[in-house]
């Protein structure tokens, strides 16, 4: 992807976001979506035949099938539905964490959290959701306010929920957790933060193609 010109930019951000709203109805796996956004423009990218079959490229019909009734089932809660009660007003205005203090019991993971709250709000409005990689399909998070910088815990992450995503905007407070329950079957939840704590309100299951995610 390239822009060139004023306002050229924004409008590729624009663009990208309706590309990944679709490659996520239609499930494709978000690896694709890394090659695609570095690769240069004057270049092409060409998938092995391992990734042709590990990101589900090439899908059978059985396989088809199953992605299409697990991506329908994920269809739940939208994220409008719970859009966010404020905005922090400039970047200038974030605060970070007090890791001598009220968010000590975080200081193991100071340098990521302060990076990701100094980065902007991601989600809620003035919120940061700062997610840490633990090993392959393993991670966990933290969400930071940035008004204060008061750090909270995601309730999910780890080797527990294995190959866990989350999706989420900084327009809504709703986050959609995604793990793998066995090698057969995965989870997605819907949960709202409400400020000081996730709040699970429904959750779904669909068959695992591939990854979860």
């Amino acid at each position: 992807m390239s822009a060139d010109g004023s306002g050229a930019v924004s409008g590729v951000q624009f663009i990208l976001a309706e590309m990944l709203d679709a490659f996520e109805d239609y499930g494709v796996d978000r690896r694709v979506s890394r090659h695609m956004l570095t690769t240069p423009p004057e270049a092409m990218y060409f998938f092995s035949d391992f990734e042709l079959t590990e990101y589900g490229i090439n899908r059978t019909g059985e396989e088809a099938v199953a992605a299409a009734a697990g991506y329908e089932a994920r269809q739940t809660l939208p994220f409008t539905d719970f859009p966010a009660l404020a905005y922090l007003g400039s970047p200038d205005l974030i605060t970070l964490p007090d890791f001598s203090g009220r968010d000590e019991w975080a200081r193991n993971f100071r340098t990521r959290i302060r990076d990701g709250l100094s980065a902007g709000p991601n989600f809620s409005g003035h919120y940061s959701l700062i997610e840490i990689g633990c090993g392959t399909s393993c991670r966990f998070a933290f969400v930071a306010d940035a008004r204060n910088g008061q750090v909270f815990s995601f309730p999910y992450g780890g080797e527990e929920q294995y190959e866990m995503e989350l999706l989420y905007n900084i327009d809504s407070r709703l986050v959609k957790a995604t793990w793998m329950k066995d090698w057969e079957t995965c989870i997605q939840q819907d949960l709202e933060f409400n400020g000081a704590e996730f709040v699970v309100l429904g959750e779904t299951t669909f068959p695992r193609v591939n990854f979860c995610n």
